[in-house]
């Protein structure tokens, strides 16, 4: 996704829950064609991506699990915890941030899977 004013995917996100909470329609649209709205605001989703948005009901918690890492058993308990620690709190972190902690190999293959090389 991009949009030039955005730099995180919290923000995006962040901006679409307030969109969907203000604008029935709009969240309406949403969760049946998420592509479609996504579009209409501006935000470009490649086609080699799935979109999907689910609505948490009240007092429920949704967990979900991101791919494993093609690479997770080069790595040791605490470097795979860090990064898990870091999906949990959907901590998008800059490729610098990753690359200054030590996590590029692991991270790389999470988001960027055709480009392990170092940004």
């Amino acid at each position: 996704m991009n949009k030039t004013k955005h730099h995180s995917i919290e923000d995006i996100e962040a901006e679409l829950i307030a969109q969907a909470w203000k604008e029935p329609e709009f969240r309406k649209e949403l969760l049946e064609n998420p592509r479609q709205a996504l579009s209409s605001r501006g935000y470009h989703v490649p086609d080699d991506v799935v979109c999907k948005v689910l609505e948490e009901p009240e007092h429920t918690w949704m967990i979900v699990i991101p791919t494993c890492p093609t690479n997770i058993l080069e790595f040791d308990d605490d470097a795979i915890f860090n990064l898990a620690s870091k999906e949990a709190h959907h901590l998008h972190h800059s490729k610098d941030y990753i690359k200054e902690e030590g996590l590029w190999e692991l991270y790389s293959h999470r988001y960027w899977p055709s480009h392990h090389e170092e940004p």
